[in-house]
């Protein structure tokens, strides 16, 4: 039984968590950590995806959230898979998650160059900014995409000196894009609401009515608020949150992951008046942007998600 295991850090790979398991437990040698974790304590550990655990491993690795989400979350899956058709996404995605298969074969992973060994890389700034906030730094996935040189200004794949480059603070705690099926709702803010666009890009319309003083239109998970006066989508919402992703991660549906994402709310509390009255909310304010998640209960799971323009 493993008694201790460190939680995920936002964008943090599966083998950057068990590196820092392994040097917080004070094992006397690696080859006794490699036997508590991994079925064959002689395999190379996976930088990028995942090798096959043992039970005790998997009961840690997934104490708090399903080998699913550590799939999508914390190993390179989310990078690479997207580049699939469904079918052969919906294997390799399988496969890791079974630990079972050559999802190697499945995933469109680029190789180095010239024989060039791969390396860890990270960015220093980034580096910095983790140990000011969590107290230690740790491997991003983001700074490990192959092919890519310059993700975020300052990676390095030695340690420097001193940093001689910057990256906003913000880097890997702001979300830059917020998307419904893989497409940007972002856009459709201030939009004239055609049917036919929309019917388009999100399928067939469910519902209309009104709330939030205004019209509205619901289509597969997903709702247009509409200012009837002005013939313009004012803010986009819905309950099926699968189907929503901030900077290409499924919105957690806890308070805690929600600010492991976003960081501390500048607004929360619960509804005194108005559609969703009694619901217990947290609003940001990010990029132009009002995100607001709403749950029923002050412990509850999010239940419904807002997007709409900064309110002045």
């Amino acid at each position: 039984m493993i008694a201790y295991f460190p939680a995920a850090y936002p964008d943090e790979l599966l083998y950057s968590q068990l590196a820092r398991y392994y040097t917080k437990s004070g094992y006397m040698a690696y080859t006794f950590a490699a036997e508590e974790l991994f079925a064959s304590k002689t395999v190379r550990p996976d930088m990028d995806f995942i090798n096959s655990y043992t039970p005790a491993a998997i009961q840690a690795i997934t104490r708090n959230i399903s080998m699913e989400v550590v799939i999508e979350k914390h190993t390179m899956f989310s990078c690479y898979g997207r580049f699939l058709l469904r079918e052969r996404r919906q294997k390799a995605f399988q496969s890791l998650v079974s630990m079972m298969g050559n999802y190697y074969n499945l995933l469109p992973i680029p190789q180095s160059k010239n024989g060039k060994v791969r390396c860890l890389r990270y960015c220093p700034t980034c580096a910095a900014n983790d140990r000011e906030q969590y107290g230690e730094a740790y491997w991003h996935r983001i700074h490990q995409i192959i092919a890519t040189e310059s993700l975020l200004n300052g990676y390095t794949e030695t340690a420097p000196k001193q940093a001689t480059t910057t990256v906003s603070s913000q880097a890997n705690k702001t979300p830059e894009e917020v998307l419904y099926k893989g497409k940007t709702i972002t856009n459709w803010i201030g939009a004239r609401p055609r049917q036919k666009p929309l019917q388009d890009e999100f399928g067939a319309l469910v519902a209309t009515g009104q709330a939030r003083g205004g019209d509205y239109r619901s289509y597969d998970g997903i709702t247009f608020f509409v200012n009837v006066q002005r013939d313009e989508i004012v803010s986009i919402g819905g309950t099926n949150l699968e189907l929503f992703t901030v900077n290409e991660a499924t919105l957690d549906k806890d308070r805690a992951g929600l600010i492991r994402i976003f960081g501390n709310p500048q607004k929360e509390g619960q509804v005194m008046v108005g559609d969703d009255e009694g619901s217990y909310y947290m609003a940001y304010d990010y990029m132009g942007y009002s995100l607001a998640f709403y749950r029923s209960s002050p412990d509850g799971k999010v239940e419904w998600f807002e997007i709409s323009n900064k309110k002045d």
